[in-house]
């Protein structure tokens, strides 16, 4: 039967990517338990059959757009593309963000996704 900790870095592996391996070894490496804690509760959430996982990432991005925490932003914004949403769906994503956390915000959202695209156009 597979632990919480399996189904949580199988997920990760699948919806993020090698971002979610990197930040997992680097809290590995200084703080294990927040580690354990990353796999399991993301294999928690990202498991419950009520949402897919790309509404999930719609929502995530929404998240973290709006409270303006932009590094993990950018992260989900390839965990977004790897669960079928397009640039389309996220530029719009951060166009309604102006009218419900206000222009700086939402500029700011918005700067991180081009920025994030541009750095793949460059791949």
């Amino acid at each position: 039967m597979e632990t919480r900790y399996e189904r949580g870095l199988k997920l990760l592996a699948e919806v993020v990517g090698l971002p979610a391996h990197r930040t997992k070894a680097k809290l590995d490496s200084f703080a294990p338990e927040a580690g354990i804690f990353l796999a399991e509760y993301f294999g928690d959430f990202y498991s419950r059959p009520q949402l897919d996982l790309k509404t999930r990432e719609m929502v995530t991005l929404t998240a973290l757009a709006a409270t303006g925490k932009l590094p993990q932003l950018k992260v989900h914004l390839q965990a977004a593309l790897n669960t079928g949403c397009t640039a389309e769906e996220i530029k719009e994503i951060m166009m309604q963000l102006i009218l419900y956390t206000g222009f700086p915000t939402a500029l700011n959202a918005l700067d991180t996704v081009h920025e994030f695209f541009n750095e793949k156009e460059n791949e």
